[in-house]
């Protein structure tokens, strides 16, 4: 449980001589021996005669004196031991505070069950308070919840910080005096904080702490193990939770250790496989499957046995296990304020060992292989057709199976180091534009010289496509360049000419003021089929405004 010191209290002493407490003395200290307890103080009291009550009071506070603050990181978690109601006042639940404060009306989520309620009241020690610090016994007169739907084992949090979870991987301490160890797969009982969890053991690794495995699947007394637990209910840990496990079969513990990866939801195979990569978190390149590494489990292990200082070690590791990070995950897993997760992962930046995305972590060497992944899907495209300006940022986002958060995060990123360039919708290499190659600069001529031949009824756009080498990707491209400008789906003019045709019909506008479908086609010669597409395509570029069946000119077109 890592309790490194103590005070030996006897107890009753008022009960027997000085003879037999010197006797009951050596007894105990030759128990202890060998234990953390070993050269504790050992203070006789009586409660009787209050002898030696005062230096025990003393010995409390001396001892308190040297430990360190408790940490306060932001993220209140409150173990359940007691929950009964009061009349007039409602739910009350008592636990040891940790983690955070708690004020008078917040709000807090109750896990597992997801319940959330509001704090009515606050009492520490049978006094009320505005607000509960982290270290101290607590009172909680919660709103919201009824005592019947809570029990002991539950946890009062901050809305939102913290998860229950059924699969955590752990670091197990087996007692040297275990008869026998539990095989792989045992049923064993979880105990932590106030909780109480069935679970299976599935042993990963077991060698000498800190150096890494592999080593035997199952541990011998006195080893340190690597282990997953699979749990029957969930349970709210979090990194550094320290914990006992104990076989329900023997009546016997097995030992206890901490909980090393609160996140370790896994696919129940012998292999212990991991499964695929969730789809918020993949990246081209990355494997979808990987394997657990027990030698960061070894690394976690120290991390959480130094305690909160070494937590921001956490972040490399884990970037080092998973290549792609949420940050949102991160703020989870790691039990560390803003500011301190902040600094541990400007700190992986700076050393090159990471990219940050405004919501993401993604390794160096995954960023590398994402960018050489969206650089080759553009070159290729450019290679397939030239005459395009590049792929629409969904094609190329869906292709490469990324969600859209990240895929956006990703490109923006890019774009602004210069490796590929962004217009609108459509993603491109920073050197690709389009280009009319010699093959097709008389394909395109002769598209010209066809529509100016009839510049206000020319061909549409099936009958271009029957011209001699003239495709759509040609047609497209001349639009692209400004040649041509596409009226509606069938119709293209050449600029020039619809620049023509912009000037007439302001004129004819300033004269009559409007024009109509027939004055336009009086105008140019030409018919309905090729006037009222017009028309409509003035109004979509606000150079006309449709005002009943005549046109005026928009507001931008007035000077």
């Amino acid at each position: 449980m890592g309790i490194d010191r103590g005070i030996v209290v006897l107890t009753k002493t008022d009960l027997v001589d000085d003879e037999w407490l010197a006797l009951v003395e050596e007894d105990v200290r030759e128990r202890l021996r060998g234990t953390v307890l070993e050269g504790a103080p050992m203070i006789p009291v009586s409660a009787a005669t209050g002898a030696g009550l005062n230096r025990l009071v003393d010995a409390i506070d001396a001892m308190l004196a040297q430990l360190p603050p408790p940490v306060d990181v932001g993220r209140p978690r409150l173990w359940v031991d007691r929950v009964f109601s009061i009349r007039g006042a409602g739910t009350v639940v008592t636990g040891t505070l940790e983690g955070g404060r708690l004020r008078v009306e917040q709000e807090v989520e109750i896990l597992p069950a997801g319940r959330r309620a509001r704090i009515r009241g606050l009492q520490t020690h049978k006094r009320s308070v505005s607000e509960a610090v982290p270290g101290s016994r607590v009172a909680i007169n919660l709103a919201g919840v009824d005592a019947r739907e809570l029990e002991r084992g539950a946890a009062v949090c901050g809305p939102g910080q913290r998860r229950a979870v059924s699969v955590v991987n752990v670091g197990v301490r087996i007692l040297p005096t275990a008869a026998d160890v539990p095989e792989d797969m045992a049923q064993l009982m979880l105990y932590v904080g106030s909780a109480e969890a069935a679970c299976r053991v599935r042993w990963l690794a077991a060698g000498g702490l800190p150096a890494p495995g592999p080593g035997p699947v199952r541990p011998e007394p006195g080893a340190a193990a690597l282990a997953q637990l699979w749990l029957a209910d969930p349970v709210p840990v979090q990194v550094g939770d320290r914990f006992v496990l104990r076989d329900p079969a023997r009546q016997a513990t097995v030992g206890g250790g901490l909980v090393l990866d609160a996140a370790a939801e896994r696919v129940r195979v012998p292999s212990l496989r991991l499964p695929a990569r969730p789809a918020h978190l993949q990246l081209p390149g990355l494997p979808r499957e990987r394997r657990l590494d027990s030698a960061l489990l070894w690394q976690r292990w120290e991390v959480a046995a130094a305690g909160p200082p070494a937590y921001g070690r956490l972040a490399g590791i884990l970037l080092a296990e998973r290549q792609l990070l949420n940050r949102d995950d991160l703020a989870w897993e790691i039990p560390l304020d803003r500011d301190a997760l902040d600094a541990a992962v400007e700190e992986l930046v700076a050393a090159g060992e990471a990219v940050a995305l405004p919501s993401y972590l993604i390794a160096a060497a995954a960023w590398d292989q994402f960018a050489a992944a969206l650089q080759a899907h553009l070159a290729d495209y450019h290679r397939r057709f030239p005459l395009r300006l590049g792929p629409g940022r969904e094609t190329v986002r869906t292709s490469l199976g990324m969600p859209a958060r990240l895929f956006e995060e990703a490109v923006a990123r890019l774009v602004h180091q210069g490796a590929v360039a962004a217009d609108d919708a459509v993603l491109r290499l920073p050197g690709h534009a389009v280009r009319l190659s010699a093959q097709h600069q008389q394909p395109a001529a002769r598209v010209m010289e066809a529509l100016r031949a009839r510049p206000y009824m020319p061909p549409v756009w099936d009958e271009l496509l029957a011209m001699d080498g003239v495709d759509g990707e040609l047609l497209n491209a001349l639009v692209h360049l400004g040649q041509l400008v596409k009226v509606s789906p069938e119709l293209v003019f050449p600029r020039d000419v619809l620049e023509d045709i912009q000037r007439r019909v302001r004129e004819h506008i300033l004269a009559h003021g409007a024009v109509d479908v027939a004055a336009l086609r009086d105008m140019l010669g030409t018919s309905r089929k090729y006037a009222v597409p017009l028309l409509e395509y003035l109004d979509q570029i606000e150079f006309t405004r449709r005002v009943g069946d005549v046109r005026v000119l928009a507001a931008r077109s007035d000077s």
